[in-house]
């Protein structure tokens, strides 16, 4: 029972999407890391750098992104998790 609203609480489920990080990892570190690699990008300031590669090289999970039921969020993944804002391109 809810303390705020003396409601009971209702079961639900929804489709939930994951980015599949795992995935990518060797791919993103070469490409952080590797400046003749042909996606390389920089992340800066270099501590920003060294604490995405720090997670990278750790056992990472999926991380979800999305909610279906949503009505405010786009299937085109119109907002990613802080955790996969690497950093801009620097071109």
């Amino acid at each position: 029972m809810c303390p705020d609203h003396r409601t009971p609480p209702e079961v639900q489920s929804e489709d939930n999407y994951f980015f599949r990080l795992s995935d990518f990892r060797e791919t993103l570190l070469a490409a952080i890391t590797d400046e003749n690699h042909p996606n390389h990008f920089k992340i800066y300031p270099m501590q920003r750098r060294n604490e995405v590669i720090g997670k990278l090289k750790q056992e990472i999970n999926d991380i979800s992104i999305s909610r279906a039921t949503l009505t405010w969020e786009s299937h085109c993944l119109g907002t990613l998790p802080d955790d996969l804002c690497l950093g801009r391109r620097a071109d």
